[in-house]
């Protein structure tokens, strides 16, 4: 008996000594993530000096305020390498507000200003502190970025001269200031309960995933003796791997909700398309083409990845997002640099699946412009050069932009919509994916029916 309370004492010894360095190391790899983000700040003031004196769009961008943006980019570099080279685990989780914090006054100083727009970047302090699987971390950042949020708020009003939608009527500095104070608090309070929720559930299944871990550790020592306990130890890491898959998708779900939260022609269009790339994917497998490439598996990851597609758009000034009437030529061109956006941004994705999904998340991302007939953007690829996921994501994107209510042009019906495919086949979209439209209008027309 007492040998038996020994061994137990022992085993969960070596469970909290493990659960404390793996914690231990997660906050080493997100400091380590949140580091790379303070470096690549440095480049916005060069980028945005570069575009001031090669557009009239940022020509109005003060230089003095692009100096203390830089000032401030580089501070911020320092005290990170400063404290990121103390080997003291205090040090480690001071680490943590420090950077996090330090992020939060760069989006609120950036915000500050009057010629550049920030809205659901204020989201951001959030979204980082969650991976650190902590609500008390979570709690204080979010404080310290709500402050600082308010801070720029109330700098950027002697700015802000905004139109009423409603009586149409331009609306005075204090009017704003309230409207945006009631904004912006109640979208980064969805933010935050997001991410105090998503980093409990993280929290509980990573501790579970520990304990399973060890567990399968003491199974697998035991193998040397019992080989009939393989098949045991392998069905617990199928199920160890299906969690974690599950936790990830979670996770890409919640960056999707979080790009849609903004405004409701956002959110439908994440939906929509998500939606439509399954039914073309299912349809064209249904027909025989592209086996190989129209697995569960990948069919899985079409859907997961198009919630990303256009995750690059949170660089793209809001005043060109919310844009009412057709974009300038240089408005057009800014906005095209989503796509490139998109492919940095996804690059920071931690690998899903081996790296699978992320794969075919940045070429959706990257190529979903591109035309059948090389007429795209950003590479003007033609043919089979796109890859096969963007080809789909492209005709997902193109049907709900035709059949959807746009700032500045009345929706297609979706009659009209199918025959804009038949036309563009061969030319924008590839004939067979464009058949495949074709073939599913009923199922289009089943799915628009509510908002018909």
């Amino acid at each position: 008996m007492r040998s038996k309370i020994v061994k137990h004492k022992k085993s969960s010894f070596r469970f909290l000594k493990k659960k404390n360095i793996s914690y231990l190391k997660n906050i080493e790899e997100v400091n380590l993530l949140i580091q790379k983000i303070i470096f690549a700040t440095l480049a916005l003031p060069v980028v945005l000096m570069i575009l001031k004196n090669t557009t009239d769009f940022y020509r109005a961008i003060n230089p003095q305020f692009l100096k203390e943006l830089f000032l401030l980019s580089f501070l911020m570099a320092v005290g990170s390498i400063i404290l990121s080279g103390i080997d003291r685990e205090n040090c480690r989780r001071f680490l943590v507000y420090y950077q996090i914090c330090a992020c939060a006054l760069y989006v609120s100083f950036l915000g500050s200003s009057g010629e550049i727009r920030i809205y659901i970047t204020y989201a951001l302090i959030p979204c980082l502190s969650c991976m650190y699987y902590s609500s008390k971390t979570i709690l204080i950042t979010s404080i310290f970025g709500y402050i600082s949020m308010i801070i720029s708020i109330f700098s950027r009003a002697k700015y802000e001269l905004w139109q009423s939608s409603f009586t149409g009527e331009m609306i005075s500095q204090s009017q704003w200031l309230v409207v945006a104070i009631i904004s912006f608090s109640i979208e980064y309070f969805i933010a935050f309960y997001a991410a105090i929720q998503i980093a409990r559930k993280l929290k509980k299944n990573y501790d579970v995933l520990l304990k399973e871990q060890e567990v399968v550790d003491v199974l697998m020592h035991e193998l040397k003796i019992k080989s009939e306990k393989l098949f045991e130890v392998n069905d617990e890491l199928i199920q160890n791997q299906y969690h974690l898959f599950e936790i990830q998708e979670k996770l890409i779900q919640f960056v999707g909700a979080v790009l849609g939260g903004h405004d409701e022609i956002t959110r439908k269009h994440i939906l929509k398309t998500q939606v439509y790339i399954g039914m073309i994917a299912n349809d064209l497998r249904g027909h025989g083409l592209y086996q190989d490439e129209l697995s569960d598996e990948k069919i899985r990851f079409f859907e997961m990845g198009s919630m990303l597609h256009d995750v690059g758009k949170i660089h793209v000034p809001e005043i060109i997002l919310q844009k009412n009437g057709e974009l300038s030529e240089d408005e057009n061109e800014i906005m095209k640099t989503h796509a490139e956006v998109g492919k940095k941004l996804l690059s920071f994705l931690p690998e899903i699946e081996n790296g699978r999904f992320n794969e075919v998340a940045i070429d959706m991302a990257y190529y979903h412009h591109e035309w059948w007939n090389g007429n795209g953007y950003p590479k003007g690829l033609a043919g089979t050069e796109i890859p096969f996921s963007a080809r789909i994501m492209a005709a997902s994107d193109s049907l709900d932009g035709f059949i959807r209510q746009s700032k500045y042009e009345y929706p297609f019906s979706v009659e009209d919509a199918v025959s804009k495919f038949e036309k563009l086949s061969g030319q924008q979209f590839e004939p067979c994916i464009a058949e495949s439209v074709i073939r599913c209008k009923n199922q289009i027309l089943e799915i628009n029916r509510p908002l018909m």
